[in-house]
């Protein structure tokens, strides 16, 4: 049969038929049947082998998507059928047969250790990540016969490794929403191989999925459910440390993400600076970047502030505004700025006593009267790293100096002192990461001046604990924006 021209392409349209069948009866026959044929008669051996499938399933590789994802829903636990499905070669063979259509029909050159091959690409939009997630959480419930580890560990690796190929939070969202986080514990018992994976998934895409506002929305329900079965199931010691990691980390970007809504800003003409309402604020039509409390303040800046020189209507670097290039090559949509904002005022007040207030007294003790900006660099695992470097520190140049929007803020720096606080937000993107200005507000520069009457007084080389002690009784607490 195998042999016999046009016999694959009968198959995978019988395979579509299939997958929209109501009986439930002819689904287990014939789900049984396929099974069989898949992984016996079916196999993939040549490139019109593979064409052939593909003709059936419609023609494209997102038609053969279809049928593989449905394939893997059909045979869980929890579907339809589930004598069928507690056969867990299944999912191996359906691996197997995927492996095969992406060796044939990928184009020459593919590396796949990089890239996926046509039928893993066209499985992504299709809904593979949160197929095999629902597959791993069914065969963990207690009141289904536990399959043989390696199918477990086949499937793991499988998601493990779309995730790091296709990073992103579209599909760390699918994850989450398959109920992946439940399972994490229940599959650690299953086999000590599973735990590796398990770990990099935390410590790695799922923490770096941390910045997203979708993924910190669903993990709002998820982490509290996960919690119940995950924390209290895991043996393993260097588990149980990646899960706190993530969980911590996870429950306090929530919290950030629940300021969201304080929406405040500022009046950038710097003769004014006044706080307040974002309604009562109007955006400059030309850069779409600052925003100022009446047409006076506008005029005003554009004629004495600089804002002449620097409105740029093509790009704007500031994390609380839209990026004026196509949609395609924006790497954060405008939820994702508007949290990663809340998020930098966050830990800006979280650690105002400890970090930040002593780093910057610290800089103007070793280079008094130079502008310097606060970093949040968020592009590394754990919560935030908080750093002070000057305003024209090379890296920072190669980063903004031909953008003219940073060199306005540098100079808006210095015609308000203490009353704008330049601060930069890095976050894992294309390449090793992507920068934002976040430039906040005070109302006055009454912080600014105790801290450099501080800086004044001490060594450049004083302990930073001991510089916390001194401003942590001065310092009053002050609303940024």
């Amino acid at each position: 049969m195998s042999s016999t021209r046009g016999y694959r392409r009968i198959i995978s349209r019988t395979w579509g038929v299939l997958l929209h069948t109501t009986d439930t009866k002819a689904f287990t026959f014939g789900f049984e049947a396929l099974s069989m044929t898949l992984f016996g008669q079916m196999k993939v051996q040549s490139l019109d082998d593979a064409n052939e499938i593909l003709d059936g399933a419609g023609g494209t590789m997102p038609d053969l998507a279809v049928l593989v994802v449905g394939y893997l829903n059909g045979t869980r636990p929890d579907s339809k059928i589930t004598e069928l499905s507690a056969d867990s070669r299944l999912y191996g063979g359906i691996i197997t047969f995927v492996a095969s259509i992406d060796k044939y029909l990928t184009p020459a050159g593919w590396d796949r250790t990089k890239t996926f091959g046509s039928l893993s690409t066209a499985l992504l939009p299709a809904g593979i990540v949160d197929s095999l997630a629902r597959m791993l959480v069914a065969f963990t419930r207690p009141n289904i016969t536990t399959p043989s580890p390696p199918i477990l560990i086949l499937g793991l690796q499988l998601l493990v490794e779309i995730i790091l190929k296709a990073a992103g939070s579209p599909f760390i969202a699918e994850l989450i929403h398959g109920g992946f986080l439940q399972a994490i514990g229940p599959l650690s018992l299953v086999d000590n191989e599973l735990e590796a994976p398990l770990a990099a998934l935390l410590y790695g895409s799922l923490s770096r999925a941390l910045l997203s506002y979708r993924i910190l929305s669903l993990l709002k329900i998820a982490i509290p459910a996960a919690e119940r079965s995950t924390f209290h199931s895991i043996r393993s010691p260097k588990l149980l440390d990646a899960w706190k990691e993530f969980s911590s980390l996870a429950n306090q970007r929530i919290r950030a993400l629940e300021t969201r809504g304080q929406s405040r800003k500022a009046c950038d003409n710097a003769e004014c600076g006044k706080i307040g309402h974002k309604d009562i604020f109007r955006r400059c039509a030309g850069c779409l970047a600052f925003n100022y409390c009446s047409e006076h303040c506008q005029r005003m800046d554009w004629r004495n502030g600089g804002h002449n020189e620097f409105c740029n209507p093509l790009i704007s670097w500031r994390i609380s505004e839209p990026l004026m290039t196509s949609p395609a090559s924006q790497p954060l949509g405008t939820r994702d700025r508007h949290f990663l904002h809340a998020l930098v005022a966050y830990d800006y007040n979280a650690h105002k006593s400890d970090i930040v207030l002593p780093e910057q007294v610290l800089f103007m003790a070793r280079r008094p009267g130079d502008p310097f900006v606060t970093v949040f660099d968020y592009s590394q695992r754990g919560p935030v790293n908080i750093k002070v470097l000057a305003a024209n520190e090379r890296v920072l140049s190669q980063l903004f100096g031909a953008h003219s929007e940073w060199q306005h803020d540098i100079l808006r720096v210095s015609q308000s002192p203490g009353r704008i606080h330049l601060n930069l937000l890095m976050v894992p993107g294309r390449g090793s990461f992507e920068a934002f200005i976040v430039p906040m507000r005070t109302e006055t520069s009454r912080e600014y001046d105790i801290l450099v009457r501080i800086a004044r007084n001490i060594s450049a080389h004083t302990p930073r604990s001991v510089v916390a002690e001194r401003i942590q009784q001065a310092i009053p607490s002050s609303p940024f924006v």
